[in-house]
């Protein structure tokens, strides 16, 4: 009886997470959640780029770089880059190795 109301416990806790993350409210789950350039950004960004690497070899500003990476952060509703990386791996919208 124990195992299976803890069962019930974690897969009603699995739904609640997913019913409650932004993007399954707004029906998109199985759409890309990044633009093509917020993509770029951060592919460049997890290979180890600062800024203004990422700023010269796209040829924008670095504030567009950092305007592309904070409104990624609050589509995540994340607070920093780190956060960020780890919720677009999990995602799988990124990946740590080069395909």
């Amino acid at each position: 009886m124990g195992k299976i109301l803890s069962l019930i416990s974690y897969k009603n806790i699995q739904y609640y997470e997913k019913i409650n993350h932004p993007y399954w409210k707004w029906g998109i789950m199985n759409k890309s959640i990044l633009t093509k350039r917020e993509k770029e950004i951060f592919t460049l960004l997890v290979s180890g780029n600062s800024t203004r690497d990422i700023a010269s070899s796209l040829n924008i500003s670095e504030k567009t770089v950092r305007n592309h990476i904070s409104n990624v952060m609050q589509k995540l509703g994340v607070k920093g880059r780190a956060q960020a990386v780890v919720e677009l791996i999990r995602l799988k919208e990124i990946s740590l190795w080069a395909t």
